[in-house]
């Protein structure tokens, strides 16, 4: 064991001296010359006039110009600047893309008048401008030349060699791959962009330069529409990995993490391919990584291109490999991924990309071995099956105990705590012995209070909620779990492990914010790690159900008070979303959008949606089938349980969630799926009431509501809460839908005090309460 440790270090090292230049040769190189040279690519022109040019649900429109076209002088891609007037019509094919146009530029089908077009392209588009015009040699004018440099900042950098992936894709596939990109405007300060990327699972996508703090950058833009290429319905929705090129298989990985925190590693990635010849594999990786070398399973070194500060490789596999062969790749590097501060803080800066990683998510074994000096504290995701002293190193190794999407570690200097509670998985909470003395000195200053023992306050938390969501769902999918801290504010769940930040070792709060977010993250392990979710469109069935689980974790364990003081907050944040006294900020996206709910101008959005939007959805859920008069939830517990038993182990789709749904509704539930996660209204009822006496000891309620800010067949089961006195009160539940309700109450034996419109907090809305 000592002569493989020596051995594997000397290697490193060896590769750290010796590292391959060879790679310059790979034709990601060539491209990346190409690109940078773009300006100087031979040249013709001719006169445009009305021309139509159409991509998928896109046209652009070029009435009256010059168009120059652009071809480097060897084999590769080329390119084409139109300057003059031009016109572009662009028609989202689904409800929820046109409500993201609307989010952007209020209207459901752009046009747009431009007056400078850049294209880029390996589709036919080439073909047929040559075809159609007359194209004499020519050289770029000065306002071309002008145009062309801006537009090549958004496709290619000088920092890491960088080239936007999606063209990168198509030039090393080769001719006709299809790719179509369009860069067009009014002025250079406010450029849209089109995209058909044929590797994409959703081909098409319409975006728009970012509002970036400082004008000069470039690369950062926001996506306003982004679906697959002939798009019919969300029922036609591909799968998150239907354009993946491999299978992944296992990761082994040995790691060396010396006293002064450099990091170095071997990591072999073994998968199977999914198709014929298949010659590049993208990887994403830390841009603090430095490739050393890349070698396949025979031995052979493998052309790649990975700079620092670029976080993709790309790795030219030859020979090509052939549908179900299994190989594997092996990985040498090191990085800048691991900091220690004077407070005795260690950060680990990236937390799953410290290895070569798929852009999309695949479940693998991981096999993990790492060396790591003896002053660290130090702990893994999996089971801990070796642990050896070797001098003043350690080494360890570790297994995950099901195929999981990521692997991360927590290094540092911890005082643990370890609990053991029948029925549940032991659970270990590794609090940091430093860095704290001077942030707690700096809370009491400022009036704040700081807790005592608290590791064990988090690991009772921890045990709590695990012990709450094992008895709703069922058996975890870990045996045992690690609460570990880390010197961030947020924190993050894997198989058996979560990062939780410093704050939340610090103090309790008298709410319960700090249960909220431990217990956020130990529902991971059902939520997102042990159902996972298909594509970015599902991720609140990671998110959403994690944070609602939590929160009903709250209801359990310190009452319904604390469960509707947070609902009610959220509810706040999400129907005041940027009102401004003078204004309103950028529309709020669907939940249906996931990630591209945040986007520069709506920072947060991914939080504010996705988590506490989503967690309202389940709320909402959890009162249309709640008893009203026993308040008991079981129809929705088991709603819930027969979620993640059936999806336990695979990935999920909002469709199987909507699905689940209706088998408990007992009814088609488009309507509120329609509206909760492909929609963003937020009702505003105004609820009015009239008590007659009919007789004595009948009294006849005639209820109305006012519906504002949703569609005319916008509709809601709402309940009403009858207040006869302190002791005796009724709940019904009435379907609202339309501009305006009026109904009925059953006859009453007395007199209400007061009705009470959404009772229970069972609708996302605003009420206000009017004169009948």
């Amino acid at each position: 064991m000592v002569k493989r440790i020596l051995f594997t270090c000397c290697l490193l090292f060896c590769m750290q001296l010796s590292m391959t230049f060879a790679n310059q040769d790979c034709p990601y190189y060539r491209f990346y010359e190409q690109l940078q040279d773009l300006h100087k690519w031979s040249v013709k022109s001719a006169e445009i006039n009305n021309f139509t040019l159409s991509k998928d649900v896109a046209t652009f429109n070029l009435l009256d110009g010059k168009l120059y076209f652009l071809y480097p002088d060897s084999a590769g891609p080329t390119a084409a600047v139109f300057l003059g007037k031009g016109n572009f019509y662009f028609e989202p094919p689904s409800h929820p893309e046109k409500q993201q146009l609307y989010r952007y530029y209020d209207t459901e089908i752009l046009e747009y008048d431009f007056y400078s077009l850049f294209m880029f392209f390996t589709d036919r588009t080439a073909h047929s401008l040559l075809s159609l015009f007359d194209f004499a040699d020519s050289d770029l004018t000065r306002e071309a030349k002008t145009y062309l440099e801006d537009a090549k900042g958004y496709i290619v950098d000088s920092k890491g060699k960088w080239i936007d992936p999606s063209i990168t894709h198509a030039l090393l596939e080769g001719s006709e791959s299809n790719l179509f990109y369009a860069m067009f405007g009014q002025d250079k300060y406010e450029p849209l962009f089109l995209m058909i990327d044929p590797y994409a699972i959703e081909e098409v996508k319409f975006f728009k330069r970012a509002r970036t703090r400082y004008l000069m950058e470039r690369k950062e833009q926001d996506i306003v529409c982004q679906f697959p290429a002939n798009y019919s319905s969300l029922v036609s929705m591909p799968t998150g990995d239907s354009k993946a090129k491999i299978t992944l298989r296992s990761y082994d990985i040995e790691s060396t993490i010396k006293s002064n925190l450099d990091f170095s590693a071997k990591c072999d990635m073994t998968f199977h391919a999914r198709e014929d010849s298949t010659s590049w594999l993208c990887l994403k990786v830390s841009h603090e990584i430095e490739i050393d070398s890349i070698k396949n399973s025979a031995g052979h070194k493998l052309q790649f291109a990975k700079e620092k500060d670029n976080p993709n490789i790309w790795v030219q596999l030859d020979p090509a490999l052939q549908k179900n062969k299994i190989e594997t790749l092996s990985f040498w590097y090191q990085g800048d991924i691991l900091e220690q501060d004077r407070d005795g803080w260690i950060y680990l800066k990236t937390s799953t990309r410290w290895y070569p990683n798929l852009p999309n998510s695949q479940l693998a074994n991981f096999n993990l071995v790492f060396h790591t000096d003896e002053k660290f504290d130090f702990l893994s995701i999996g089971t801990k099956i070796h642990e050896q002293k070797n001098g003043d190193m350690i080494t360890t190794s570790w297994q995950s105990e099901e195929p999981c999407i990521h692997a991360s570690f927590n290094l540092g200097y911890f005082k643990s705590h370890q609990l053991k509670v029948e029925g549940i998985p032991p659970i270990s909470v590794y609090m940091n012995k430093y860095g704290r003395t001077d942030l707690r000195q700096q809370l009491v200053a400022h009036g704040i209070s700081v807790s005592g023992d608290m590791e064990k306050n988090v690991a009772a938390d921890v045990a709590n909620s695990i012990s709450f969501y094992q008895d709703i769902y069922g058996k975890p999918i870990m045996s045992q779990f690690t609460a570990s801290e880390i010197p961030f504010a947020h924190g993050q769940a894997f198989p058996g492990m979560i990062h939780l930040s410093l704050g939340t070792f610090l103090r309790e709060d008298k709410i319960g914010y700090n249960d909220l977010f431990r217990a956020h993250e130990v529902a991971h392990q059902w939520w997102g790690l042990g159902v996972g979710y298909d594509t970015y469109h599902d991720a609140w069935i990671s998110e959403a159900f994690a944070e609602f689980s939590a929160l009903w974790f709250v209801h359990a364990s310190r009452g319904i008070e604390p469960y509707f003081q947070i609902l009610r907050y959220w509810k706040e944040l999400i129907t005041s979303n940027r009102k401004y006294i003078l204004r309103d900020g950028k529309k709020a996206g669907p939940i249906w959008m996931g990630p591209r709910t945040h986007t520069t101008e709506t920072e947060g959005d991914y939080s504010l949606i996705i988590y506490k939007k989503g967690a309202w959805v389940l709320h909402m859920l959890r009162n249309l089938f709640i008893d009203l008069h026993t308040l008991k939830d079981d129809k929705f517990k088991a709603l819930m349980r027969e979620i993640y038993t059936t999806y336990v182990g695979k990935k999920a789709t909002t469709a199987d969630i909507q699905r689940i749904v209706e088998k408990y509704a007992g009814e088609n539930m488009d309507w509120f799926f329609r509206q909760w996660i492909y929609g963003t209204a937020i009702p505003e009822y105004e609820f009015a009431y009239r008590v007659d006496q009919k007789q004595k000891d009948e009294y006849v309620v005639t209820c109305k509501v006012q519906t504002k800010g949703v569609d005319d067949d916008f509709k809601m089961y709402v309940p009403l809460l009858i207040q006869f006195d302190e002791q005796q009160f009724a709940r019904v539940r009435y379907p609202i839908q339309g501009k305006s309700t009026t109904f009925e109450l059953p006859v009453l034996p007395m007199k209400p005090e007061k009705i009470y419109f959404n009772d229970l907090e069972s609708v996302l809305c605003t009420v206000e309460y009017t004169d009948f």
